[in-house]
């Protein structure tokens, strides 16, 4: 039976809270990925951000010259003002189909990990569960 831990990410980067949008939508845009867990000052989860909470910025690229006002001032808001709080997460040891029950019921794309100290550890998305049955198949043929 297959774990979370199987097939997370493990050591995913992540995002203080008190970041401007700014920052973690070029952390995204670098690394190439949807979801960044959000953490405390302390390090403890305190939250996800999505690509979807960062539907207010401005087009990636734009002459920072042609801003608005308010355009400027999306990209300098706190992480913790646009996040979400109400997080759902796993621990290593769950069985993987636990963590996709939970990514289908709740229509999330990623979940973190959490150690039983409660630090992330790594976070599971959709992807990964999709490359670990695209393995399955191929080491099936």
């Amino acid at each position: 039976m297959l774990t979370v831990e199987d097939v997370m990410t493990r050591r995913p980067t992540a995002v203080l809270e008190s970041a401007p949008l700014r920052a973690a939508a070029a952390t995204m845009r670098e690394l190439d990925v949807r979801h960044l867990p959000v953490l405390t000052a302390d390090h403890e989860l305190a939250g996800m951000l999505s690509d979807r909470d960062l539907g207010g910025l401005p087009p990636e690229g734009i002459d920072p010259e042609e801003l608005t006002p308010a355009q400027r001032h999306a990209l300098e808001v706190k992480v913790a003002a646009v996040m979400s709080t109400d997080v759902k997460s796993v621990t290593a040891d769950q069985p993987l189909l636990e963590a996709i029950e939970l990514l289908i019921e709740h229509r999330i794309g990623a979940i973190p990990v959490l150690s039983l100290e409660g630090r992330v550890v790594g976070i599971l998305s959709y992807v990964d569960v999709l490359r670990a049955y695209a393995r399955d198949l191929v080491e099936s043929e």
